[in-house]
């Protein structure tokens, strides 16, 4: 139950149902989801070591706001981890998780809702970050990852964005099939890359 409840309050927020900067009641959000305060509690605590929320002095609770400091040093993390990710994710990485990836290109095929298409990422991702065999370079990649998913909302159009996610994944999962290292940590790097590409320019045309 509470892993159900973690995953929920966690799409919430990473979706922008809970904005950057809202407050998150502990009872309004037990009444909401329909349990108690203190599994609750419990998942508020996990996701503020994730840096998703942040607790105030007052004991407020508040969904993170990532500033511009903090956003380009997420980005630069990411471009060094995910290389070395992708070269040790082509080295290690099981085939049967290989399998279940094909299995995910299926479901993301043809896929324009921006919502579906961010799950399904994200399920394709954590394979790659397991396939390393290295759990604390994996769960470091969730938590950089999880500080910058809700920045999918900001590229427009979002039809074209999960088009190109779509468009990348047969070609990273080919290059992990063929055990190419240095191809695969290109591609992850690239992905990456392109995440931020996008960003700017949606974000140049509001300015």
């Amino acid at each position: 139950m509470n892993e159900t409840l973690y995953e929920e309050i966690k799409r919430r927020i990473l979706h922008l149902e809970y904005q950057p900067g809202e407050p998150l009641p502990m009872r309004k959000l037990a009444e909401s989801l329909g349990v108690s305060t203190t599994p609750v509690r419990e998942t508020l605590v996990r996701l503020a070591n994730e840096r998703l929320i942040e607790w105030r002095p007052n004991s407020t609770v508040r969904v993170a706001q990532v500033g511009f400091k903090e956003l380009r040093d997420v980005f630069e993390l990411r471009l060094l981890l995910e290389e070395h990710c992708g070269r040790l994710a082509a080295r290690r990485v099981p085939t049967e998780a290989l399998r279940a990836a094909e299995r995910l290109l299926g479901r993301l095929d043809g896929e324009t809702d921006l919502h579906r298409v961010m799950q399904i990422d994200a399920e394709l991702h954590d394979i790659v970050y397991d396939g390393t065999q290295n759990a604390m370079l994996g769960s470091f990649l969730r938590l950089l990852r999880h500080k910058v998913t809700n920045l999918w909302f900001l590229i427009e159009p979002a039809e074209k964005w999960a088009r190109i996610i779509a468009s990348e994944w047969p070609t990273l999962l080919a290059a992990l099939s063929e055990r190419d290292e240095e191809r695969s940590a290109q591609l992850q790097r690239s992905h990456v890359e392109k995440f931020i590409d996008e960003l700017e320019r949606s974000l140049s045309r509001v300015r």
